[in-house]
């Protein structure tokens, strides 16, 4: 399926960046290459001042998405997949994979086999998975908690990296499926779309411009007030894209959910624009 043609891929948005200089659209658009004098060296000046301002926008909207007013930045949810990650037989950790960021609070591992529908870990501390190990460390089952941990040490071309560690020995081959927030790329010649899509082209484009108006003018200028008004439309975009409703959590396993169902039918709060409701 191809992109939408509103979405502003790699070479277009680093040609809005260098047109917004001064420097022209670059040879791949049929403009002068981006040179000061006609010598490399200052194409790579140049180059490097528009990489560098690409990055920093991109951090800045994937990381930093916090609106005047708002206690905490928003957390988009084109940044949070599910990977499928296989446990072997006789497993107790896994390798989670590379762009991990990071669980959210209200996320869920499952867990499934063949014999196994999938359901529901416990998310725990490390200490509580060492502490199930020394009491019986011998046991062996389906998953039953997990503990994130992160791996020590990094490498040349590699930063630190997490794993999963299970309680009990997993007793067969077992799927996890975690949701997870995502670590992006760079993009490139070969990777050239934002997460985020045609719907948020705008807003990171305008990220990029601010940051390259930072460091050329040490100033913030007219593309932060519009970076702004956009961050606020692409958040709102984004929250529409979210379960508006969530039923009230009623546990009916011992039977006395039918009282309290009756208590709370009707009842309902608004948190962070989602409609919470006790109707089941």
């Amino acid at each position: 399926m191809a992109e939408s043609t509103l979405t502003l891929a790699f070479r277009e948005l680093q040609a809005e960046i260098a047109t917004f200089a001064g420097w022209g659209r670059g040879t791949f658009y049929g403009d002068p290459d981006w040179s000061d004098d006609g010598s490399p060296l200052g194409s790579q000046r140049k180059q490097l001042a528009i990489d560098s301002a690409t990055k920093k926008g991109l951090r800045r909207f994937y990381f930093s998405a916090l609106l005047q007013g708002e206690p905490a930045s928003h957390d988009w949810s084109f940044l949070r997949p599910t990977a499928a990650i296989a446990l072997p037989q006789g497993a107790t950790e896994v390798q989670l994979p590379e762009d991990f960021a990071g669980l959210e609070g209200t996320s869920e591992i499952m867990a499934s086999s063949d014999e196994m529908q999938p359901r529901p870990l416990q998310v725990v501390g490390v200490s509580k998975i060492r502490s199930a190990y020394a009491d019986v460390p011998s046991e062996t089952g389906p998953p039953r908690m997990v503990a994130v941990v992160p791996i020590k040490g990094t490498s040349f071309n590699a930063g630190q990296r997490f794993q999963l560690q299970i309680y009990p020995l997993a007793d067969q081959a077992y799927t996890l499926d975690v949701e997870y927030y995502i670590l992006p790329d760079y993009l490139s010649g070969a990777l050239p779309y934002c997460y985020g899509g045609g719907a948020h082209s705008g807003t990171i484009l305008e990220a990029c411009l601010c940051a390259f108006e930072r460091d050329m003018d040490n100033a913030m200028g007219v593309h932060e007030a519009h970076y702004q008004t956009l961050l606020a439309a692409s958040i709102s975009y984004d929250r529409n894209l979210k379960a508006q409703k969530i039923g009230f959590n009623l546990d009916n396993s011992d039977n006395r959910g039918s009282q309290r169902r009756r208590e709370y039918e009707g009842q309902f709060a608004t948190f962070a624009g989602v409609l919470y409701d006790g109707n089941p």
